[in-house]
């Protein structure tokens, strides 16, 4: 976009772009010429008032924007204002900050061409770039195609998720593939780590905030002690949990809990008791992932953060992974981080 051949220095304050030097022309076409120059998007209506020139922002029927301005012989222009920040003029803003302009530039041509709409951040395991669909997972097929299966019958018949236990070493996408559950089953999903239970009441709490078909997903369920597993299963078997009167003497109390999904990870399924292992309808095996799924994991990642990656770079990354997606994502983090440094 051209800028301001006259010499004035646009300054900006809060959305009023203020000329410190006045602009001296002949006539009005002369003024026109400048105005246009100043803001070649905006038509500029003139009129024949001999006074100082005053250039506003008005709406036309059709609603958009057209500028008027008010002109005459040898008329000085005093102050463009306008009266929107998106209306400041390109010009007068590369004039005074020419590197910022670019740098917004660039930085606008990546958020339009980025994966997920507009996206300004550099977080390799940030919610808005991990995936949110069955489609979108990567090394997961036989595990998709049975989660698949369940959603196509669950909605049928109007029921919830089935309880289900992840099993798989650490960084291979457990809580990956639940976040893309409660997106296709289009539900609240209450996250806790198991070590976090240090009383009945946390457990009771968890359950009771959550609503019909919402998920209760419990991360490293192993570490739960044996007598919450038992409170556990028994208050999903039976609808409702018991609390004591203790010593006050009152008599127990039946609660009454939603019809939730239960989701467990663990790292070692055998920690769990047989019990509630055996209550679990589904169990999911994750597998390590292959060079080729590693690579497609990260050249998916780097598409939704819009970083410029040379393409020979993520082969040699997932190689160097040894199977897991969370550490390929590391090593991706981090040459980024090398890279811009």
């Amino acid at each position: 976009m051209p800028t301001n051949t006259s010499g004035s220095t646009a300054q900006y304050y809060h959305g009023v772009i203020a000329a410190t030097k006045p602009v001296e022309t002949e006539d009005a076409a002369d003024l026109a010429k400048e105005l246009a120059t100043l803001r070649p998007d905006a038509p500029f209506t003139l009129d024949s008032k001999p006074s100082t020139c005053f250039a506003s922002s008005t709406k036309d029927a059709r609603g958009s924007k057209v500028s008027t301005a008010n002109t005459g012989p040898k008329a000085n222009m005093n102050a463009l204002r306008f009266t929107s920040l998106n209306n400041w003029c390109e010009a007068g803003r590369k004039a005074q900050f020419p590197r910022r302009a670019e740098r917004r530039r660039v930085g606008l041509s990546r958020r339009r061409h980025s994966y997920r709409g507009v996206t300004t951040v550099n977080d390799v395991n940030h919610e808005s770039v991990r995936p949110t669909c069955l489609r979108h997972l990567v090394g997961m097929k036989n595990i998709a195609v049975q989660v698949q299966v369940a959603i196509d019958d669950l909605f049928a018949d109007g029921a919830k998720f089935p309880h289900t236990l992840l099993v798989s070493e650490p960084g291979l996408g457990k809580s990956e593939l639940v976040n893309v559950i409660k997106h296709e089953m289009a539900v609240e999903c209450h996250t806790i780590l198991g070590m976090s239970i240090s009383h009945i009441s946390d457990l009771n709490g968890l359950l009771l905030g959550a609503q019909d078909k919402d998920i209760v997903y419990v991360n490293e369920c192993d570490s739960l002690k044996p007598e919450y597993q038992i409170a556990l299963y028994l208050a999903l078997d039976r609808g409702e949990f018991v609390l004591s009167g203790n010593k006050s003497g009152r008599s127990p109390q039946r609660i009454k809990i939603p019809d939730v999904t239960l989701l467990l990870d663990t790292n070692f399924e055998f920690s769990l008791l047989p019990a509630l292992r055996d209550r679990m309808k589904q169990t999911f095996y994750v597998p390590f992932y292959g060079e080729g799924d590693l690579a497609e994991i990260l050249r998916r990642r780097v598409l939704a953060l819009a970083w410029n990656v040379e393409d020979e770079v993520l082969p040699l990354l997932a190689s160097l992974s040894k199977g897991v997606p969370r550490q390929a994502l590391r090593l991706l983090s981090v040459g980024h981080r090398v890279s811009r440094s």
